[in-house]
């Protein structure tokens, strides 16, 4: 019937009746709307624990929600294992499962590859001979000699292109445009702008209140930042649009673009945000003495670690991940996956006893090294990419013992003998001297 009411005849010519209302019901919200995650699988959202999200994830998962659905109207819930609950206007509800919303993070999404500072002049861009992608090669793995784990695999295309694939089988790629050029270095046929430029990356990081949501104001002074660090290098026409996390991306007057990630870019305020906005690593207050300070040994990374450990084990939350790098620089995940860097200088020195020479930090994405960290505390990010420990020069001034300047006693070891300071000894045995001489000529006097 017209109200949903449902009359079967049987063969005999009798009858049943099932009534309209347990057969139909008003359409709501969630009948509209089909909320889905992202068509593609690598899209998800990585997170480091996917039973166990932190607000950070929780909040990357309503932005890709919102983006894949933009239509969708209502409220969106996440819960600890990245399931949506999409609560609509009339209080109707639809779920979208965590599994087709986040993934398990890999190595892709943690280590960004810099781009050699030079490209290799090849004959024909579209055809490298074996020789020139060889070249290729060996640029790509030498400017990230410090950031591919073992058994990262480099290749690379007819075009120049580098495919770098890490132990995990998760892949980044370098486009052929960044790493190679045709022989005639004056003529940019065949090339487009992104080929021809690599753009800086300015200098200092723009604080912001939260690194996964940007208001405009902040999106403005990252622009601004990435304009002026590159205003004699950007063609007239050249658009730079900064996204929610701070991600610059660079269009060019000929289309093409280039993408600085926002983990270079900007940076959570103190005590607000994440970990490592919260905690200022203590640095331990001896340095482990390593044979080569440019390559250490597992057991010298070892000691390394251990001694970050303990110098901070009322400081670290359960959880925190310590890994030393082959010149002793320490990165520090918290749990919330941001990160600090304690640079290797500050904790291993040669078997010499000589400090560290200015070893190298954390690279800019277009090569350039960072300067030798004089502090505690890396730049701390929020998204979880790795911190610049170069561009630090603050440290907490409560805690002197905090940058290895331990003043409890002031008859110290010396850094290259291993003898004790004998400055105090001296002084004292030359007051002992002269007392002793003006005792002796007292006493001939009274003779």
């Amino acid at each position: 019937g017209d109200d949903g009411t449902a009359t079967i005849k049987y063969p005999d010519g009798s009858k049943d009746k099932i009534p309209g209302g347990d057969l139909v019901r008003p359409e709501n919200d969630a009948d509209k709307y089909d909320p889905k995650g992202p068509k593609n699988p690598d899209d998800r959202v990585p997170v480091k624990d996917p039973e166990h999200l932190t607000k950070d994830d929780k909040d990357k998962v309503k932005d890709e929600v919102g983006k894949v659905n933009p239509d969708l109207p209502g409220t969106i819930d996440v819960d600890d294992k990245g399931n949506a609950t999409i609560t609509y206007p009339d209080g109707s509800k639809d779920t979208i499962p965590g599994g087709d919303l986040v993934r398990p993070e890999n190595d892709a999404d943690n280590i960004t590859p810099n781009i050699p500072g030079d490209k290799v002049t090849v004959k024909d861009p579209s055809h490298l001979t074996d020789d020139e992608k060889n070249q290729v090669k060996n640029n790509v793995d030498n400017a990230n000699k410090d950031k591919f784990p073992a058994g990262t695999v480099i290749t690379v295309g007819d075009d120049g292109t580098a495919t770098i694939t890490y132990p995990d089988t998760s892949t980044d790629t370098i486009p052929g445009d960044k790493l190679v050029k045709g022989e005639d270095s004056g003529s940019t046929s065949g090339q487009t702008d992104a080929g021809n430029i690599t753009p800086n990356i300015p200098g200092d990081k723009v604080t912001v209140k939260d690194p996964s949501h940007l208001t405009d104001d902040e999106k403005n002074q990252v622009k601004n930042n990435v304009d002026n660090a590159n205003k004699d290098k950007f063609p007239a026409g050249t658009e730079v649009i900064v996204g929610n996390d701070g991600t610059a991306t660079i269009t060019y007057p000929d289309g093409s673009q280039d993408i600085i990630p926002g983990d270079q870019l900007v940076q959570g305020q103190k005590g607000d945000t994440t970990d490592a906005g919260n905690i200022t690593p203590t640095i331990p207050g001896g340095k482990v003495t390593v044979k080569d300070p440019s390559h250490l040994t597992d057991d010298e990374k070892n000691q390394v670690k251990d001694n970050v450990d303990n110098a901070n084990k009322d400081k670290f939350p359960a959880g925190t991940v310590i890994t030393v790098g082959d010149d002793g620089t320490t990165t520090v995940t918290y749990p919330d996956g941001s990160k600090d860097v304690i640079a290797g200088t500050d904790l291993v020195i040669a078997a010499k006893s000589e400090d560290v020479p200015g070893s190298k930090h954390h690279s800019h994405k277009n090569g350039s090294n960072s300067s030798q960290a004089d502090g505690v505390k890396g730049a701390s990010t929020a998204n979880g990419s790795i911190a610049n420990a170069g561009n630090n020069l603050g440290v907490k001034g409560e805690s002197d013992n905090a940058i290895g300047n331990n003043k409890a006693t002031s008859l110290k070891t010396l850094p290259q003998t291993g003898t004790k300071d004998t400055s105090i000894l001296g002084v004292l045995g030359m007051l002992l001297a002269s007392l002793g001489l003006f005792v002796f000529k007292k006493k001939r006097d009274k003779e």
